[in-house]
């Protein structure tokens, strides 16, 4: 895959994120071409500070 396409499953979990009532934050763990971990923002969800769409990613 590119990295246009990386970017683009990032904004589809962001808008995903957007339509369940979240924030429109996604982020995707890409390690050798592959998709490794992704995340949205959870901040408000989870009452946490730290709960970035990357923080989310990477736990």
């Amino acid at each position: 895959m590119s990295d246009t396409q990386f970017l683009q499953q990032a904004i589809n979990l962001a808008m995903e994120n957007v339509q369940a009532g979240g924030r429109p934050f996604g982020a995707i763990v890409v390690c050798d071409g592959q998709v490794v971990a992704s995340g949205v923002n959870q901040m408000l969800e989870l009452n946490d500070p730290t709960a970035h769409a990357e923080l989310m990613a990477l736990r």
